[in-house]
């Protein structure tokens, strides 16, 4: 909304309505109130008008400003009046009182029956599993914890999130780090999204602004273009994470080729000499056979 449509940051409308809070103010101290009404330090005609103002200092609506206000110059007359000694308008406002307390008693009530719900625990972050260690650590394993040949693994993607494929079926935890990662980009990417709409709006507003010579040194849009780049500079790290990890996972993808690629020579080089030393105990086997 443009600015000149903001009355509390208009003179006039300022004016009137502190000179309306005072004369409110002035007037509830000429007002005899009975001990039981008195619920606090702050007398009870006292603490609503402070309410009241409270309530309605950022309202902008015109006819919501236009309904206070009536609110307020009626109250200041009824004021004026009781304060005059007039016994009607004391009871009134006596009246007015009861009724207003007996509305906080009755929701302070249903708010001890039904308190409110615990606020919602913080948004979950990927994190590892508790006592796991990270693949990039424990990777290339020593050949004495192998039970059986070494498989290499498989460098995969997944919407641009580097992992290794070990085995199938896919760890359940591996599968939740992922889907974490792509919902966490997403989200970011929407937040992008909204924000450029919010840019062209805020460029449209700093141009209605030029044009009727109303603009600030400070652009409609900088806040926003501001939370733009944060949320930017968080994918872009993001993206950086995890190109330095593929290539840590390249590097063990690698590895593991390398050690497979020795441990299956030697595995050949064993099973020969396994095959020829067979044969040798044949051949020999066959030598001590007796001739006919």
């Amino acid at each position: 909304m443009p600015k000149y449509f903001i009355p509390q940051k208009r003179g006039a409308h300022r004016i009137a309505c502190i000179a309306l809070y005072r004369a409110l103010l002035s007037k509830c101290r000429l007002i005899d109130i009975p001990p039981s009404f008195h619920r606090g330090e702050v007398p009870p005609i006292k603490y609503i008008i402070r309410r009241q103002f409270r309530r309605n200092a950022h309202v902008t609506s015109a006819p919501l400003l236009v309904a206070a206000l009536r609110v307020g110059y009626e109250a200041e007359e009824l004021l004026y009046t009781a304060s005059t000694g007039d016994g009607a308008a004391h009871s009134k406002i006596l009246e007015l009182l009861r009724g207003v307390q007996a509305e906080g008693d009755a929701a302070r009530a249903e708010k001890a029956l039904n308190p409110p719900l615990p606020p919602p625990p913080p948004a979950r972050l990927p994190e590892p599993y508790p006592g796991h260690v990270p693949v990039l650590e424990k990777r290339p394993l020593p050949k004495s914890q192998l039970t059986g040949r070494r498989h290499v693994p498989f460098l995969v993607s997944a919407n641009k999130i580097p992992f290794l494929r070990i085995k199938k079926p896919q760890n359940e935890f591996l599968s939740r780090i992922i889907r974490d990662k792509i919902k966490l980009r997403q989200r970011r990417m929407d937040a992008i999204e909204k924000m450029d709409g919010q840019l062209d709006m805020a460029s449209w507003e700093q141009e209605w602004d030029d044009h009727l010579g109303m603009a600030d040194e400070r652009h409609w849009g900088t806040t926003t273009h501001v939370e733009r780049k944060l949320v930017e500079n968080k994918m872009e790290a993001s993206a950086n994470e995890n190109a330095a990890v593929a290539k840590k996972m390249l590097a063990i993808v690698d590895e593991e080729q390398r050690l497979a690629d020795i441990e299956k020579k030697e595995w050949l080089r064993e099973k020969r000499k396994r095959y020829r030393q067979r044969k040798r105990e044949r051949d020999e086997a066959l030598q001590e056979l007796p001739k006919f």
